[in-house]
């Protein structure tokens, strides 16, 4: 949990920090470029708690994928608590995901799960680290079937 407060805390960074010359050449990024890296670093980080929501819900270990071309939905969405929006949580992050069963390989369907992310504070470790802990609740699991293009 220390891990995904530490790299949930870079993100959150990331997001308010604009890099400017920095490896200006090697790592040239447009807009929608930067915006898949922000994407796959959030897979990353919640990797473990969509897996486990995933193999909850179907009563089954899972692998998830992702569709990154899909046209009817965002396969990452953020959203930040605004003033007098009461969300009971700083952030939400919607994942939508491809689960497939783990012994069958069969996609179980297109589902969409939402997380509540709130920071809880800054403690200063022995090393004079801050880390910010950090709570990761499941909010919902939506299911929809899966669809099969025909060949």
């Amino acid at each position: 949990m220390k891990k995904f407060a530490i790299l949930l805390l870079i993100y959150f960074l990331a997001c308010h920090v604009s890099l400017e010359k920095a490896h200006a050449e090697e790592y040239k990024h447009d807009a929608k470029n930067r915006e898949q890296v922000v994407n796959h670093f959030v897979f990353a980080i919640l990797n473990e708690e969509v897996r486990n929501a995933a193999d909850d819900y179907y009563k089954k270990e899972t692998v998830i994928q992702f569709d990154w071309q899909a046209k009817d939905y965002n396969v990452v969405e953020i959203k930040q608590r605004k003033k007098g929006n009461e969300m009971g949580h700083s952030f939400l992050i919607s994942l939508t995901v491809l689960p497939y069963d783990y012994n069958e390989s069969t996609q179980l369907g297109v589902d969409t799960i939402t997380f509540g992310i709130s920071p809880q504070s800054l403690q200063t470790q022995k090393n004079n680290k801050s880390l910010a802990s950090t709570e990761v609740e499941l909010l919902d699991y939506k299911h929809r079937e899966a669809v099969y293009e025909e060949s």
